[in-house]
C-alpha cells in the first residue's frame, strides 16, 4: 500500500484572513467553491484556498454545530 499523502497549508491570522462560508447574502447555501470565488470577486477579494469543512444533509443544511463571526447559526444535531 502506498504511503498516505497530505497537503498542508498554514494560515497565520495576523497575515491572512480565515473565513468560513455557508450561505450567500440571500441565505442560499454556496454549494460550490466557484460561487464563493465569484462572490468574493464582486468585492475585489481573492479566494486563495478552499476546503469542505462540514457535513451536510441532502437539503444542504448542516449536520453539525456552526458558529460564524461569534454567532451561532446552526445548533449541534444530536439525532442518531
Amino acid at each position: 500500500m502506498p504511503p498516505s499523502q497530505f497537503i498542508t497549508h498554514i494560515v497565520d491570522p495576523t497575515e491572512s484572513e480565515l473565513t468560513f462560508f455557508w450561505r450567500d447574502k440571500t441565505g442560499e447555501p454556496y454549494q460550490y467553491f466557484r460561487r464563493i470565488k465569484q462572490a468574493l470577486a464582486s468585492e475585489n477579494k481573492i479566494l486563495r484556498i478552499a476546503m469542505n469543512g462540514g457535513t451536510f444533509q441532502e437539503d444542504l443544511t448542516l449536520l453539525g454545530l456552526y458558529i460564524e463571526n461569534g454567532e451561532l447559526l446552526y445548533r449541534l444535531s444530536r439525532r442518531q
